[in-house]
């Protein structure tokens, strides 16, 4: 007899997300969330089961959210339904009016639209809202419970760094999430940056000889005001120094042609605070399979210039 288990969840931007359809219109999808899910449960199922092999990992991962791979027919015993028809808005056009928003131009390249570029995908609004719940379908009493704790520590990873659409390595689609929410501790979830570099995926948070590589801003007043200060980290020290060593594309180069992109290793978020907004960057680290020059070196430097910035400060842990 299959066992049943549900939370329930909150979500709402603090920044616009780029969240458009086949269609181009803004709109909530339970797949965003659900890959968005997947991408921290991949970090929690590696904490939790330091001595498995990545394909133990896919296993797992296709019995809990399912799979189409070829030979593999798994249907997902994890999954995600709207509690409500959600709100969509047609979406918004984003456009340049001050400095401040050259930022958010340099931080959403692309999807973000230029004067001399109109064309641009829609956005659905900070401050936008859905709820939603995880369903938990599972064989057993001691696979529901199990399930539903690696829910719990997903869902407190996806609010602590999550984000949705494009761009949201640079800060858009930062999710503020209220719910079923119940506090972990982060440092579980770290590995050293050695050992996230022998792996060519995000499978930890990375950490060093200080702690966990996470800075935040002080509290400020708009999420204007964090992003202007989030572009200035990208451009002028994360970029720049990479861009100085020659470095580049071991970080999040621009894509030429058939040139494939590294990930971004350092993901940025706007965090709700009150009636305030902290800035914060995350180190996940992984190794570039195409490039074996200085990238522990690179990102050594780079952290080292954060720990300095007067900007940002690590968080405990």
């Amino acid at each position: 007899m299959a066992r049943f288990a549900k939370r329930e969840y909150q979500l709402e931007l603090v920044t616009p997300a780029f969240l458009g359809g086949a269609d181009q219109l803004a709109q909530w999808r339970t797949g965003g969330i659900k890959a968005l899910m997947r991408q921290w449960w991949r970090v929690v199922w590696t904490a939790n089961n330091p001595n498995k092999t990545v394909n133990d990992m896919r296993a797992a991962e296709a019995l809990r959210f399912g799979s189409v791979q070829e030979g593999v027919n798994s249907k997902a015993q994890i999954q995600i339904r709207f509690a409500e028809e959600p709100s969509n808005a047609s979406g918004v056009v984003l456009g340049i009016r001050n400095d401040q928003n050259q930022s958010l131009q340099y931080l959403g390249f692309g999807p973000f639209v230029q004067p001399t570029r109109p064309s641009s995908k829609a956005a659905l609004n900070s401050g936008a809202k859905v709820k939603f719940k995880v369903l938990v379908y599972s064989q057993n009493d001691t696979q529901t419970q199990q399930f539903s704790k690696e829910i719990d520590q997903t869902m407190f990873l996806v609010a602590q760094f999550g984000a949705l659409g494009s761009r949201s390595n640079n800060a858009w689609g930062s999710l503020h999430i209220t719910g079923d929410i119940q506090p972990h501790d982060l440092k579980q979830y770290g590995q050293s940056i050695g050992q996230c570099l022998q792996s060519d995926w995000k499978k930890a948070i990375t950490k060093d000889d200080k702690g966990l590589m996470i800075w935040q801003t002080p509290p400020l007043n708009s999420t204007d005001d964090v992003m202007k200060r989030l572009k200035i980290f990208r451009k002028d020290g994360h970029n720049y120094i990479a861009k100085q060593q020659g470095l580049r594309p071991l970080i999040n180069a621009p894509v030429k042609g058939n040139q494939e992109r590294n990930p971004s290793q350092y993901i940025l978020k706007v965090l709700k605070d009150g009636t305030q907004y902290r800035g914060q960057i995350t180190l996940l680290a992984h190794k570039w399979c195409n490039d074996n020059r200085d990238l522990l070196g690179l990102l050594t430097r780079i952290s080292n210039e954060l720990d300095q910035n007067q900007s940002f400060k690590r968080i405990a842990g």
